[in-house]
């Protein structure tokens, strides 16, 4: 159809390759082969059938140490998620589009829910247009299915910059806001370190005023930009 169509002859191997569609977001989990795709679909259609019974015990004595006490470190943030979720139930969806934005299903004593993490690894937790793009979409999914939603807050706020703004970030932070707004299932806001800014206030519904509850880390920092840049 390609060819016909007068775009030149190309092998089939080089029309939507997997590796490209999950590099731009249209395939949201790669795996090898077909047994890891069925195990990886029948692990994220159960996130969809309600609670089951869980037996994890939660340890606040794991969570001590994972977040530096050092504010100039950064540190793994799935790491938190797994400390804060039953074990193994974490499914991460879209990882390397928008990589300064973590977005996933989760279960919290066998509660399905879904979870949207700043990566303070990945631009310094800053959300860029493809984080917001990818966040929006997170939003619109967890409202369509009813399904709760934890926001793990670590940003410096919306990325800026002529790059920024030659990837159309005005309109596509906006519609996070959008997708924020119009989310109406419980929204659990905790944040780690870094609540700064509209792109924080975008990580917790459009405000600080939206979420269901909300808490902070000991390590929590709040104000429209860090105490430097101000």
């Amino acid at each position: 159809m390609i060819e016909g169509g007068g775009l030149g002859p190309f092998e089939p191997t080089d029309i939507g390759p997997a590796e490209s569609q999950y590099r731009n977001g249209v395939v949201d989990i790669l795996v090898e082969d077909e047994a890891q795709a069925t195990a990886a679909a029948k692990q994220v259609l159960g996130y969809f059938q309600g609670p089951i019974a869980s037996s994890d015990v939660f340890s606040k004595v794991d969570l001590r140490d994972v977040i530096p006490q050092d504010r100039r470190w950064a540190y793994p943030v799935r790491n938190v998620i797994d400390a804060i979720v039953d074990d193994g139930s974490f499914t991460e969806i879209g990882r390397v589009r928008g990589r300064s934005v973590v977005t996933g299903f989760v279960r919290v004593n066998g509660v399905p829910m879904g979870l949207i993490a700043n990566d303070c690894q990945q631009l310094g937790g800053a959300v860029d247009a493809d984080a917001a793009d990818k966040a929006a979409r997170w939003y619109r999914l967890c409202q369509r299915f009813k399904l709760p939603l934890v926001s793990l807050t670590d940003t410096p706020g919306f990325m800026v910059g002529p790059d920024s703004e030659a990837q159309g970030a005005v309109t596509r932070m906006a519609a996070m806001f959008d997708a924020g707004a119009e989310f109406t299932q419980p929204l659990i806001a905790i944040f780690l370190r870094k609540g700064y800014g509209l792109g924080a206030m975008a990580m917790t519904g459009g405000s600080f005023a939206a979420p269901t509850y909300s808490a902070a880390w000991p390590t929590g920092e709040f104000g429209g930009m860090g105490l430097e840049g101000a």
